[in-house]
Parts: structure tokens; sequence; C-alpha cells
């Protein structure tokens, strides 16, 4: 029987709609606010713990991808991300997305390459870049 990765669930996503399905599809499901509680955690922060623990990550803010700090951190990391790219959908309308793009969710998980940062919307799914383009990409210090 094939194992499934544990799945980190970043707080843009919510608490509740997105981590249910994955939980009922039998996954394993951490939200933010249940592993960190209450307080604001840095991207840094739940990035390295997920990546630590080889977790899928759900998330809604494509930042990560655009923060010099966040892209390097995540391209030199071991993390699957999927980020939700349509921002505007509601709780219910989310849920039907990953539930409509399980099975291909399901096919990437065991991809060998990774980093890998790959955008969901009513469209489908796509591949979206992570390496820093240039050397002023790099973090300070």
């Amino acid at each position: 029987m094939r194992r499934l990765p544990d799945v980190f669930v970043d707080v843009s996503l919510g608490g509740v709609a997105v981590p249910r399905i994955f939980r009922e599809a039998g996954y394993h499901v951490v939200t933010l606010h249940e592993q960190f509680g209450q307080r604001p955690v840095p991207d840094l922060e739940w990035m390295s713990w997920a990546d630590e623990r080889d977790m899928v990550v759900l998330c809604k803010d494509q930042r990560i991808r655009r923060n010099s700090a966040e892209k390097y951190a995540l391209a030199r990391s071991r993390l699957r991300v999927v980020c939700l790219t349509t921002g505007r959908l509601r709780s219910a309308e989310q849920q039907q997305l990953f539930l409509e793009h399980m099975p291909a969710l399901e096919r990437l998980w065991d991809m060998p390459e990774r980093p890998w940062f790959y955008g969901i919307s009513p469209s489908g799914l796509r591949r979206l870049g992570i390496e820093p383009s240039k050397e002023s990409d790099k973090p300070l210090g």
C-alpha cells in the first residue's frame, strides 16, 4: 500500500474546509495554527518545519515565490508546494478545486525532482518557477 505524505496547510487556506478533504482522503494533516498556535509565524519558520518533516505544503500565498529570502530557502529545500493561485475563491470553491484535482496532485507526490512548486486554479495545475534568478536574490546575512 502506498504511503500518503503528511500535509501542512498554511493559514492562508484556513483551518477547516481544505484540511477536511485531505483528512477524509486518509492524509495526516497539520494546519499552521495546530502546530504553532495563534501567533504570527514567519513563512521561513513554517517552511523549515515542514521541510524537516518531508511534508507536502498547501498554501494560497504566492509571495513565497517573490520574496528573495523565501524563494532562496524554497529553492534549497525538498518541499513540495501546491499554491492556490486564485485568491478570490470561497472556502467551498477552494475545497471543490482540490477535490477535482486530487488524482493529479497524488501523481505529483512521488516526483523525485524536488523542490517543486505548482499552482492550482480552476484551469488546472501548472508548475511554477522557484529558482533564484540572480545573485541579488540571495538573502543577506
